[in-house]
C-alpha cells in the first residue's frame, strides 16, 4: 500500500502511481487536494481511494481535461496486431475465423469494428447523419485460440462481414478501482437553469474519464459542479459503477456538454445507485458510438435519460425517482428521449432498449413513461403524454393533455385529468368489463382490476370506443329455511340472466341462457356457475368456487382461497391472491400467474394451453428452464424453479422475479421448455 499525504500535488500522486506494482492500493489521506494536471492510471489492478473525507479540486488550468483518467484518452485509443475475418460472423456468435491469428493469446482483448456504409444507413433509416464513425463495434476477450479460429468470452453484439471488418488487440487497463473520493470544480455553483456553454475552456470537458478498460470499478464518488461532463465511460467492458453522484455542470449547452453520465462504446457493464442533479442530461448514450447490454439504475434525477443516436441495444435503464420542481417542470426537456434520426446522430431503435420509471413528476412537455414492474407512481402534466403501466400496482395521474395510457397488469389507479385521454387495452372489447361499483369506475380483464377516472376513450383490438360503463343489475338472495342440523339461515341459489353485481346476501349463483354475461361477486364464499355464453366472473373476496361452463370464459378469483374451473371452451383463469386451484378443462386455456399460490391441475401442451407471467415472455421462462435442467440456475435467471412430489403427484413451481407463481401438476420440464420455444 502507498499512502499519499494530504495536500500532495497531482504530479506527486502520478509519480506514486507510475512506481506502483500491479495490484497496489494507493490511499489518499483525508484532506483537500488540488489537481492542475490529469492523474492517469494505466497499471492493472491499481486501487486509488480516499481515506475519510477526501476532496479533489479540479484546477482551472486543467481546461476541461479530466482530473482522473483510467486508461487512454478519449479518441486516443490504440490497438495492435490488426487482422481481418476469413468468414462473416453473425450477431450472437462466440467464434471468429480470422485470416491470421498470429500473435493472439488467451486473455487478449479484441476490438472489432465494421465501417458504416450506404446499406446500413438505408437499413436503419438514417438520412441526416451518415457519418463515418463505426456504429457496429464489439469488445471481447479471447478464451481459446485454435489455428485461425478464436473463441470469445461473450456473444457478438453485431454481425460483422469478412470484406470490411477489422479485428485488433486493444490496449487496455484492467481491474482498476476508484473509490471514496469527491471531485469538485473550481468555478463555484453552476446555475441549474442556464443551458449555455459559459466557459469555452471547459467545452466538452470531463471530470473523470474511464476509457479502454476492463472490469473497472468506480464507487462512492461524488462529482460536484464540474466544468462540463461528470463521469465519462468509453470503450470498456464489465465496468461496475456504484454510488456515484453528479451535481451541477457549468457548461450545459450543445456540443457534448453537461452530461452527468456519458456512456459511449460500453458493453456488459452495471451502473447502480446513480444520482444526477442539475446537469444537462442525467444519463446520455453517445451518438457516435453504440453501447450494448448494460444495466443502469438511477436512484434520483431531475434530468432526462437520453439515447442520443446510434445502434445502442440491450440496455436497460431503471429510474427510481425522476422528480422535478414546479420551476424545473417548465424549462426541462421530457423525462426520456430516443433519437429518431438527426444531424447529430443516427436513429436509435427505442424498442431495442428499455427505460423504466418508478416515481415520476414529469414536465409540461410530451413525456413518454414506462413503469417498472414492481408498482409505480407517475404524474405527468400538460403535454400529450404516453404512459405504459407495469406488472405491479400503479398510480397514474395524467394532467391536462390528451394522453395515451397502455393498460397493464396489477391493480392500477388511472386518472386521466383534463383533455381527451385514451386507455389502450390489448384485447377484444368482449374480454373487458368496465362498470361502476360504489361510485367508482372499475375495469376488469385478464390483466386484473383497475380503477379509472377521466378516461374518455378505450382502444380495444376491435376498435376505439367512447368510454362508457356497463350497467350491472344489483342482485340479492332471499333466505331459505333453517337447515336441518342447525339454526343458521342459508341463502338459496339464485339464477341470473343479465350482467349482475351481487349484494352481500348472495352466495350461490347460476348464470342462465346463452348470452355473454358478466358477474361480480362479494365478500362471501361464492359458488358461481356460468352459462353457455362467454362469461366474465369475478369472485371478489371469500373462498369462491367459479365454474365457467360452456363458452370462452374469464375467471378471476380475487382475494381468498379460490377454485376456478373453466369447463368447455378456451378459458382464462387468474386465481388472484392466497391459495388457488386452477382447472382449465377442455380447450386451449390460459393460466395467469399471480402473487397467490396457484395450483394448475390440468395444463396440457396437446390442448395448446398457455402460461402467462406479466413482465416476462415465454422465451424468458424457457431460458430459466434450460438453465435449471442443465444444473446452472442462478440468481440472474428471471424465474426460480422448484420440483417436488406430493401424494404421488409431481409438481413444478415456477416463480418469476416479480413474485408471481404457478405450480404445474405432472409437468415435464423438457417438454415445457421445448413447447415454449416453438
Amino acid at each position: 500500500m502507498i499512502t499519499i499525504t494530504a495536500g500532495s500535488s497531482a504530479s506527486a500522486i502520478q509519480v506514486a502511481i507510475n512506481s506502483a506494482a500491479p495490484g497496489t492500493h494507493i490511499v489518499l489521506q483525508q484532506g483537500t487536494y488540488t489537481f492542475n494536471r490529469t492523474v492517469i492510471v494505466n497499471t492493472d489492478g491499481i486501487t486509488l481511494e480516499g481515506q475519510g473525507n477526501v476532496t479533489i479540486i479540479a484546477d482551472r488550468s486543467l481546461a476541461g481535461a479530466p482530473a482522473v483518467q483510467i486508461g487512454s484518452g478519449l479518441f486516443r485509443e490504440t490497438e495492435s496486431n490488426a487482422t481481418h475475418l476469413a468468414a462473416a460472423a453473425n450477431v450472437g456468435a462466440t467464434n471468429l475465423h480470422l485470416t491470421s491469428s498470429a500473435g493472439l493469446r488467451v486473455g487478449d482483448v479484441l476490438w472489432i469494428e465494421r465501417p458504416n456504409d450506404a446499406a446500413l444507413f438505408a437499413e436503419i433509416g438514417d438520412t441526416q447523419w451518415q457519418q463515418d464513425k463505426p456504429l457496429r463495434t464489439a469488445m471481447v476477450v479471447v478464451t481459446a485460440v485454435n489455428g485461425s479460429t478464436v473463441t470469445l468470452d461473450r456473444p457478438l453484439p453485431f454481425s460483422f462481414d469478412a470484406a470490411t471488418t477489422t479485428v485488433a488487440v486493444a490496449d487496455t487497463v484492467e481491474n482498476v478501482t476508484l473509490r471514496n473520493l469527491t471531485f469538485q470544480g473550481a468555478y463555484g455553483t453552476a446555475d441549474p437553469g442556464n443551458f449555455n456553454n459559459i466557459n469555452r475552456a471547459e467545452d466538452g470537458g470531463m471530470m473523470v474519464l474511464v476509457n479502454s478498460s476492463v472490469r473497472t470499478v468506480v464507487e462512492h464518488v461524488d462529482i460536484v459542479n464540474p466544468g462540463s461532463n461528470g463521469l465519462v465511460l468509453g470503450r470498456s467492458i464489465d465496468a461496475v459503477v456504484d454510488d456515484v453522484t453528479v451535481t451541477g455542470a457549468q457548461n450545459k449547452g450543445d456540443g457534448g456538454n453537461g452530461y452527468g453520465f456519458w456512456i459511449r462504446d460500453v458493453y456488459d457493464s452495471v451502473f447502480t445507485h446513480l444520482q444526477a442533479v442539475d446537469t444537462r442530461h442525467a444519463v446520455l448514450f453517445a451518438s457516435y458510438t453504440s453501447a450494448a447490454n448494460n444495466m443502469i439504475e438511477v436512484d434520483f434525477t431531475n434530468r432526462d435519460v437520453n439515447f442520443h443516436g446510434g445502434l445502442d441495444h440491450g440496455n436497460t435503464v431503471v429510474v427510481h425517482n425522476s422528480v422535478r420542481t414546479a420551476i424545473e417542470q417548465a424549462y426541462m426537456a421530457s423525462v426520456s428521449f430516443f433519437n429518431g434520426g438527426t444531424t447529430y446522430g443516427a436513429p436509435t431503435d427505442a424498442d431495442a432498449n428499455v427505460i423504466r420509471f418508478e416515481n415520476v413528476v414529469a414536465t409540461v412537455r410530451a413525456d413518454a413513461v414506462m413503469a417498472v414492474d414492481t408498482g409505480a407512481r407517475i404524474s405527468t402534466l400538460s403535454g400529450n403524454d404516453s404512459v405504459a403501466g407495469g406488472a405491479g400496482d400503479d398510480w397514474i395521474e395524467l394532467g391536462t393533455g390528451s394522453d395515451l395510457v397502455l393498460a397493464s397488469a396489477g391493480e392500477d389507479t388511472i386518472n386521466g385529468g383534463q383533455g381527451v385521454d385514451r386507455l389502450v387495452i390489448g384485447m377484444h372489447s368482449s374480454q373487458v368489463l368496465v362498470t361502476m361499483i360504489g361510485g367508482q369506475s372499475v375495469m376488469l380483464s385478464a390483466l386484473g382490476r383497475s380503477f379509472l377516472s377521466g378516461i374518455e376513450e378505450f382502444q380495444f383490438t376491435d376498435g376505439v370506443q367512447a368510454a362508457t360503463s356497463k350497467l350491472l343489475t344489483l342482485v340479492s338472495a332471499p333466505m331459505a329455511a333453517a337447515v336441518a342440523l342447525g339454526s343458521t339461515l342459508q341463502p338459496i341459489r339464485i339464477d341470473v340472466a343479465s350482467d349482475s353485481l351481487a349484494d352481500s346476501s348472495v352466495q350461490n349463483v347460476r348464470m342462465t341462457g346463452r348470452a355473454d354475461l358478466d358477474f361480480i361477486g362479494n365478500g362471501n364464499d361464492n359458488q358461481v356457475v356460468g352459462n353457455a355464453g362467454n362469461n366474465l366472473i369475478f369472485g371478489e373476496a371469500g373462498r369462491d368456487r367459479l365454474h365457467g361452463g360452456l363458452g370462452n370464459d374469464l375467471l378471476i378469483g380475487g382475494a381468498g382461497n379460490d377454485a376456478l374451473s373453466g369447463g368447455l371452451g378456451n378459458d382464462t383463469l387468474n386465481g388472484g391472491d392466497d391459495s388457488n386451484t386452477l382447472i382449465g378443462g377442455a380447450g386451449a386455456d390460459v393460466f395467469i400467474a399471480s402473487q397467490g399460490i396457484n395450483s394448475v391441475q390440468d395444463f396440457s401442451i396437446a390442448d395448446h394451453d398457455a402460461l402467462v407471467f406479466f413482465g416476462f415472455g415465454e422465451a424468458d421462462l424457457a431460458d430459466s428452464l434450460t438453465h435449471w435442467l442443465e444444473g446452472a440456475a442462478s440468481a440472474s435467471d428471471d424465474f426460480s424453479i422448484r420440483a417436488q412430489v406430493r401424494g404421488g403427484v409431481s409438481y413444478m413451481t415456477l416463480t418469476s422475479d416479480l413474485g408471481d407463481s404457478l405450480t404445474i401438476a405432472n409437468a415435464d420440464a423438457v417438454a415445457l421448455r421445448d413447447y415454449l420455444l416453438e
